[in-house]
Formats: C-alpha cells, sequence, structure tokens
C-alpha cells in the first residue's frame, strides 16, 4: 500500500501547483477527479478562480478530510520528484501533498465511510476562498486537516492580525530635527513599549512582526510627520487587547492615509483536549499504529480555523517551502494507518 500513496504523491508533487496559477491547479484538481471516477460522488467549486472539490457519497458528511494542493513557487527542478534514503524530496512533499494523497488513498479504499474529502487550493494565502467557503456549505462533527505536523496532534493555534497601523508625528527642517517629531522613530519605539512582552522563545505566546514601514515623506532633509507600519501579530485567544494597546498609544488605523490601510485577522483553532472526536482519534489511531501519540499546540495558522472542531494531523518530514523540502516516506504509511482505522470507525456507526 506504500508503494501506491508513494506514486500518487509522486504525480501530485510532479504538478506545478504554484498558488495563483488557476490553470495548472485546475488540472491538479482534474487529476484529482478522475482518481474518483466510478467510486464517489464529486462535487467542483470555483470561488475567486480558486478550484475546490468535496468528495463524498454522503450529502452532510459527519467526518472532514482537508487538504490543499497549492505550493509557493520554486524552480523547475523541485518538481521533479525524488527519493533518497527514505524520504520523498520536491515541493510540496511536506506541506501538503503527502497529505492529500494519504486522503485520496483512504477515501478511495472506504467509500462508504460518513466521511468526505475536501481539497482546496487556496491554503498558502490564507484559504478564505477554498476551506472558508466550503467549511460553511458542509457543516461536520469534526474535521481533520492535513498538515505537516510530524505525526503529532495539533488541536489550538495563534491567531494572526496583518495590520497597518499610522502614527503621526509633527514636521521640521532636518537640520533642527528637536522641532519637529519624528513618526518612524516614535513610532517604533511605541511598538516597542507594546510589545516588550512578546516574542519569548518558550511557552505558547503572542508574537510581533514588524514587515515594513512606509512613510508620505520624500525628502530627505524633512523630519517625516507620518508612518505606516505593517505588523503581523499571531496572538492567543483574542486580539482585541492588542488592538486597544495600539489605540492607547495614538496609533490610527481603518484610516484614509496612503497608502491605504489594512486589517485582516485570522482566527485561532482551540479545539478541547477532551473533545469525544478528538479523544475517539487518538485512541484509534495509537491502537493502529501501536504507538503514544503527541498532543501540542502550534504557533501557525492554517484552514483547520474555519471547522467548529478540528485537529491538525500529518506525516513527518522537513524544511517547507525551501529548496530541500521533504516528506519521510514511513511516516506516510503511518499516517495511512491511522486514518484509515478512524474512518473504519465511522463506517461501522453508519451500519
Amino acid at each position: 500500500m506504500v508503494d501506491n500513496i508513494l506514486d500518487l504523491t509522486k504525480a501530485l508533487v510532479g504538478m506545478k501547483t504554484p498558488c495563483g496559477d488557476i490553470r495548472r491547479l485546475n488540472r491538479c484538481m482534474d487529476f484529482i477527479i478522475d482518481y474518483f471516477h466510478n467510486i464517489a460522488r464529486v462535487k467542483r467549486y470555483q470561488y475567486n478562480r480558486f478550484p475546490s472539490i468535496m468528495v463524498s457519497n454522503y450529502v452532510r458528511p459527519k467526518v472532514i478530510l482537508n487538504a490543499h494542493i497549492d505550493v509557493v513557487g520554486a524552480d523547475d527542478s523541485m518538481f521533479t520528484p525524488k527519493v533518497k534514503k527514505g524520504k520523498l524530496y520536491g515541493r510540496g512533499a511536506f506541506d501538503s501533498k503527502a497529505q492529500v494523497a494519504v486522503f485520496m488513498q483512504v477515501l478511495k479504499e472506504n467509500p462508504n465511510a460518513n466521511i468526505g474529502l475536501m481539497i482546496t487550493s487556496d491554503g498558502e494565502v490564507g484559504g478564505k476562498w477554498g476551506t472558508g467557503r466550503l467549511a460553511r456549505d458542509f457543516p461536520c462533527k469534526f474535521a481533520i486537516v492535513g498538515e505537516a505536523t510530524n505525526l503529532d496532534i495539533v488541536y489550538e493555534t495563534k491567531g494572526a492580525m496583518w495590520i497597518d497601523v499610522e502614527y503621526r508625528g509633527k514636521s521640521a527642517h532636518a537640520v533642527e530635527p528637536w522641532k519637529g517629531e519624528n513618526a518612524i522613530e516614535e513610532g517604533m519605539k511605541k511598538l516597542e513599549k507594546i510589545f516588550k512582552k512578546y516574542n519569548k522563545k518558550t511557552g505558547f505566546n503572542p508574537t510581533y512582526n514588524i514587515a515594513a514601514i512606509s512613510t508620505k515623506n520624500t525628502f530627505y532633509n524633512k523630519v517625516p510627520d507620518q508612518a505606516i507600519f505593517s505588523l503581523d501579530i499571531r496572538f492567543v485567544g483574542s486580539p482585541e487587547p492588542i488592538l486597544k494597546e495600539l489605540k492607547k498609544e495614538k496609533f490610527i488605523f481603518n484610516g484614509k492615509s496612503y497608502p491605504a490601510l489594512n486589517k485582516k485577522v485570522f482566527p485561532a483553532l482551540k479545539t478541547k483536549q477532551d473533545d469525544k472526536y478528538l479523544l475517539d482519534f487518538k485512541k484509534t489511531a495509537e491502537k493502529a499504529m501501536k504507538t503514544k501519540l503527541t498532543l501540542r499546540k502550534d504557533a501557525g495558522f492554517t484552514d483547520a480555523r474555519y471547522f467548529k472542531n478540528a485537529i491538525e494531523f500529518g506525516a513527518k518530514g522537513g524544511n517547507a517551502h525551501s529548496a530541500d523540502e521533504y516528506v519521510d516516506i514511513k511516516s506516510m504509511e503511518k499516517l495511512y494507518t491511522a486514518l484509515t482505522a478512524f474512518v473504519k470507525t465511522q463506517e461501522e456507526k453508519t451500519k
């Protein structure tokens, strides 16, 4: 069985599916649709041009397996899969075509189980038009989102906020900067004050990153009276406390400055550790794999956040988005074993 999954993963990795390349993403979806010919019902969707599919013999499946086919861009050589010392190398092998392949094989072998396979193509850019839409159309009891978790069960993630905030100072001639207030310098000081407790290496704590700074000022001999700070903030729970701090320190957002201020909030995944489906999956998977699985939190955010009740679970590997991205082949077999055992319990419950 591992050979079938390996061949399928190779085929998927060999397809160039950079996010946003709609033609190639559709071609990959065609391949997956053909795979389920005369096995399961497939319905195709296209929101804001991004293709997605739902595969299931149930109108409203109880459990959904979810994964994405889009990848970050790479040299052409990375779309030629290579096997070396038990690892499959190639763009998207780890994130997340190994999961796609395993999910496809599991559903193909268990078409009568009360599950659905949701494959999307915008996972690398927020998932709004794929999982974000289909999770509303197909509410489920439990979702398993195929991500690069190294066979750990991720039940909670941080949320993310991408926001442009403006700070206003006072202009002056550069020969007398003390007569003005440099918006870039003062804005940086304010941000350091707000975020001084962030960016700790240990623990599940908020982090922030100043991704870019811009200003309307174009003169070397003028103290800038305005600056825009583009922030990536990873929060735990809610972003509201952070927004209140920014307002308190006189930062402005949702205004009409140049450039236009943006704010995008990506909610956190937070599934209870004692959730019935999570515990059932963990118990079943551990028995099938004959090993204990780790429950943990993760700093990143994925499409799992669009489901009311979900976990992330995927194969072992490394170097996602890098030149030497790989997935461990034996771990793909373990992933298949765990999912097959759980899926069969769903088939039995529907008889």
